[in-house]
């Protein structure tokens, strides 16, 4: 088996640029813009051994063009407007679809281009070529009878050069604006490159210009050249991977789309955002407008099960005030009526903007799916506080309390309307000798039996975190006591003053 070094020098003996990558990977690991105007030695940049991914700059300096198509349907659709031509033309097989190699057309520049299921690869890009492994474990190589060894690369059809200036960086389209917009941001002044680089890309993941990593990683390769001073190509690989793992873990939440009811968080400001359209000339804009003057977030969806009916716990974030938790109801929220009607009563309220894209409103519909989408955990309403024997805790609205202390709010969430019913406080500040002293205190004027009980009860309150190590579990009191032992007369306001 050839060597990394071995095999790029037979790809630059085909008149390829090539410099390594990482194994798996498809950025450069070495500093490649200056070669994408003059030529590198494979001894330059490859080790003699090891393992690595060979990146083929693209454009002039290596004489070619590269095709990138996803798909098979894609693939179809370009053999129906190209014919025979990607038969006879050097190719490579990738993980799920194919590079077709073309010759630069040498008098003008082919711009980097991203259409619907293909990519084009020109002057400023670069693709993975054979030899090179997919981080799935494929293996690119070259098409049977279609290795440069074997066929010239053909001109650029005139077709693909129509539709790369149609989908170009430099072309029109919302992609090609948003490329326009993070360029212009990449070189503002007081600006961090790579604090930048990173909001760019996360916008245009978010703005719905890219779902591959393969075009994006080579969106990332071409916005990092725009700068005045690119990032070196570790920090690059660090970003483009910071990027697409947040995109993964929000991208039901991060972007405006039909799952999340074309609503976003609006982050700090603590509004929710809606997906907002507008003219300007001939061409439409998109965007990102208020909303809702408040933001929430779904801690729960939570199923009553004697009663057959769902709900939401939620903490609300007004963009004027401080936050609060609150449970709702389905029902209550599942027309635009109930909804205002629900949010009046915090005094909040939805403004929808009159750019709103898509127009029809459905404010309940978009709520419920801006709730749904952020996958709250599933929790049961169980109608008493005290000990629930599925959950194995004693339950309170402060959290469950188990052999192991006290634990957030899990699968069991206490009926909301107990906060009324059953009023309670747990102590978890003062400390064993304050709590001493104020039994004493009370003691010394109200009916010592029923204090002496209740009062070591209410006075280990206090001290309920030392207790833990001793106790399994930690009981609510309940008493009756005969008239005249002071149980109406002060004796629990007093010691409730007292805490």
């Amino acid at each position: 088996m050839a060597t990394p070094l071995e095999h790029a020098r037979t790809l630059a003996g085909w008149g390829f640029n090539v410099v390594p990558a990482k194994r798996g990977g498809k950025l450069p690991i070495v500093e490649w813009t200056k070669y994408q105007r003059q030529r590198v030695e494979p001894d330059q940049v490859f080790a003699p051994a090891g393992q690595a991914n060979y990146f083929l700059i693209t454009g002039r300096v290596s004489g070619v063009v590269v095709l990138d198509i996803d798909n098979a349907e894609k693939e179809r659709e370009w053999r129906d407007r190209l014919g025979d031509v990607l038969d006879s033309t050097p190719a490579v097989k990738t993980s799920k679809g194919w590079h077709y190699y073309f010759k630069h057309p040498g008098d003008q520049d082919i711009r980097n281009a991203q259409g619907d299921g293909w990519d084009l690869r020109g002057d400023g890009g670069g693709v993975v070529t054979a030899g090179s492994v997919h981080e799935s474990g494929h293996i690119y190589t070259w098409l049977d009878g279609q290795s440069p060894d074997d066929v010239d690369l053909q001109p650029l059809p005139d077709l693909v050069i129509a539709a790369a200036r149609e989908n170009s960086s430099g072309g029109g389209g919302e992609r090609s604006r948003m490329v326009d917009l993070a360029t212009h941001r990449a070189n503002r002044d007081g600006e961090g490159r790579n604090d930048n680089l990173y909001r760019t890309l996360t916008h245009v993941l978010a703005g719905n210009a890219s779902r591959h990593k393969d075009a994006f990683e080579s969106l990332a390769v071409w916005l990092n050249d725009a700068f005045d001073e690119p990032l070196p190509a570790k920090e690059l690989s660090k970003i483009v991977n910071s990027a697409w793992t947040w995109w993964n873990d929000q991208r039901d939440t991060a972007a405006p789309l039909d799952v999340n009811g074309y609503l976003v968080s609006g982050g700090p400001d603590n509004v929710i955002r809606c997906r907002t359209r507008w003219k300007e000339g001939d061409e439409w804009l998109e965007g990102l407008g208020v909303w809702s003057d408040f933001d929430v977030e779904a801690l729960g969806l939570v199923q009553d099960l004697e009663h057959d009916t769902t709900g939401y716990r939620l903490l609300i974030k007004p963009r004027e005030g401080e936050p609060f938790e609150t449970y709702v109801e389905m029902k209550t929220i599942a027309d635009a009526r109930g909804l205002t009607s629900w949010l009046a009563g915090f005094d909040l309220s939805v403004l929808p903007p009159e750019t709103m894209y898509p127009r029809k409103d459905e404010r309940a519909t978009r709520f419920h799916r801006y709730l749904k989408a952020q996958k709250p955990p599933v929790q049961r309403l169980v109608p008493a506080l005290g000990w629930d024997d599925e959950s194995e805790s004693f339950i309170t609205f402060e959290g469950a309390y188990t052999a192991h202390g006290r634990e957030p709010i899990g699968a069991a969430f206490p009926d909301p309307t107990l906060k009324d019913k059953a009023r309670y406080r747990y102590g978890h500040e003062a400390s064993e000798e304050e709590a001493r002293d104020a039994l004493r205190e009370v003691l010394l004027w109200q009916d010592e039996d029923l204090m002496s009980v209740f009062g070591s009860w209410w006075a280990a309150c206090f001290i309920k975190p030392q207790l833990q190590d001793y106790l399994t579990l930690f009981p609510f009191m309940a008493l009756e006591a005969p008239s005249g032992s002071g149980k109406t007369s002060g004796a629990f306001g007093t010691m409730v003053e007292m805490s």
